[in-house]
């Protein structure tokens, strides 16, 4: 079965059949909320970019993301310029600026929407991102997923 696909101009890349598109954005291009129904099942994708001369309101972001996250999945992606745990997530030694605020940030929204990463999840020790691109010096540090999510129950890595 085929799905067109819809490019959005965050990188982000929603497979969807003949359905509507709830999309939300901040205007300043800091967030895109996608919100759909796809085969009976309501998904939210969120992507994020949370550029370093600047920092995102979480406590406003989360209030934008309440309503349109009740009963659907949850997938949440992009650059929070932040790490979660320095020693794995960070490839050099210089000092992440603005990681304290953008930190406590990060992790109160994972919380409130109980929100896990992906990759760390899959790799807690290993020292790599879910996606690098070298040339660009580019890279998705976070790929988030809700824990109730059908296959996030799983205890332990997979065997893959």
């Amino acid at each position: 079965m085929k799905f067109p696909a819809l490019w959005c101009t965050f990188k982000l890349v929603l497979l969807v059949g003949h359905t509507r598109l709830k999309v939300i954005g901040d205007g300043n291009g800091r967030f895109m909320i996608i919100s759909c129904r796809f085969q009976e099942q309501d998904f939210v994708f969120v992507n994020v970019y949370n550029p370093m001369n600047e920092k995102i309101d979480f406590a406003k972001f989360t209030d934008s993301l309440v309503s349109v996250s009740q009963s659907a999945l949850f997938i949440v992606g992009g650059d929070f310029n932040t790490v979660m745990d320095a020693k794995v997530d960070k490839t050099s030694n210089h000092r992440n600026r603005g990681h304290r605020d953008r930190f406590k940030g990060l992790t109160s929204f994972l919380e409130f929407f109980n929100l896990v990463d992906v990759w760390r999840w899959l790799y807690p020790e290993e020292k790599n991102f879910t996606y690098f691109d070298a040339k660009g010096k580019s890279s998705i540090g976070h790929t988030m997923l809700v824990m109730q999510f059908p296959y996030a129950g799983l205890v332990g890595q997979p065997s893959c």
